[in-house]
């Protein structure tokens, strides 16, 4: 594994959740079900953006991304990973991407730039990111 970046968060997240993942196996949670469990944390973050409550959102953020990185840990470790649970994770990851963009913008842009160009501009930003990442 190369070496992770300072602003990485495999020290503290992805590390944590890899020594975890064969301990889950044949538990209650399965891979895919983690990833649908992540959703929850995702909406508290966008109502925290949409509440002003900077706690609340960095709280549903910190804990949409222990779910993102222990369902494919766990997948990986119990051998379970399927083309869907893969596509679920991405699909998953736009959505929340989205409902923070989207609610970013209902607090902090709106009236000023219009939401279309807001949404081409966070899709561009998407799919350049999603491009480099798979290099």
């Amino acid at each position: 594994m190369p070496e992770p970046s300072p602003f990485s968060t495999d020290e503290f997240i992805y590390t944590p959740c890899r020594k975890l993942a064969p301990r889950l196996c044949g538990g209650v949670l399965r891979p895919n079900e983690i990833t649908v469990l992540g959703v929850a944390p995702a909406l508290v973050a966008v109502a925290g953006v949409l509440a002003r409550d900077p706690f609340v959102a960095v709280a549903g953020i910190i804990l949409r991304h222990v779910c993102d990185c222990l369902d494919g840990s766990v997948a990986r470790a119990c051998d379970e990973t399927s083309e869907f649970g893969r596509l679920l994770d991405h699909w998953t990851d736009a959505a929340f991407a989205a409902g923070m963009v989207a609610a970013f913008w209902w607090v902090y842009v709106r009236g000023r730039v219009p939401w279309p160009l807001v949404g081409a501009g966070a899709a561009g930003l998407f799919v350049v990111g999603k491009v480099l990442w798979s290099r």
